[in-house]
């Protein structure tokens, strides 16, 4: 069996094909009406603005300073302003958004707490449950300094007392090794017939 080329008319008609194809799929999506982003409205449970709508140089820092309060629902441990995941660029932008329609930064943790709980708290509130999240480590950091001093105290005062009898005892012992050692020499001197100054 041969293996025919594919003739230049048949390539250039498939090209044409694909393109119009490509060209028709663009312009059926272009016609679809794109849905415009919701409003921050009493149905989202946000009430009415109680701020100044933000803009500008205001609104980025006040966008950057709220997501970094808020946890990112998907990523452990990372806020919502340092998260890479598509979550909490969502919630970024809403947070955008709201601060741009004049919510409050209350208004707006709350908000988020009705969605996510909470967890969405990078820092929890100190009440009730939570208070022990801040008082547990003090507790502790509290309770090692004082046991850490204790023990110091406590180390300085056996070393002074074992000091005076360790040295007396040390003393003792070379002592009686010095004496051990002259016996030995005194002997191997009157065995040798030389004597001791």
């Amino acid at each position: 069996m041969e293996h025919e080329q594919p003739s230049a008319r048949s390539t250039l008609s498939t090209a044409l094909l694909l393109g119009l194809l490509g060209l028709s799929a663009a312009v059926v999506a272009a016609a679809q009406p794109v849905p415009a982003p919701a409003e921050p409205t009493v149905e989202r449970g946000l009430g009415e603005p109680e701020g100044a709508a933000l803009s500008g140089e205001e609104l980025d820092e006040a966008t950057y300073e709220l997501s970094d309060r808020l946890r990112c629902p998907v990523c452990q441990g990372l806020s919502v302003a340092a998260s890479p995941s598509p979550s909490a660029l969502a919630m970024r932008e809403e947070i955008r958004e709201l601060l741009a329609a004049g919510y409050t930064d209350d208004q707006i943790v709350a908000y988020f707490e009705g969605a996510y709980g909470e967890f969405v708290r990078l820092v929890p509130k100190p009440e009730g449950f939570n208070l022990l999240v801040w008082i547990v480590p003090v507790i502790a950091v509290a309770s090692g300094l004082l046991w850490v001093l204790l023990q110091t105290r406590r180390g300085r005062r056996s070393r002074g007392r074992g000091d005076e009898s360790g040295e007396d005892s040390h003393q003792a012992a070379e002592d009686a090794e010095l004496a051990r050692y002259r016996e030995e020499i005194r002997r191997r001197a009157t065995r040798g017939g030389a004597g001791v100054p």
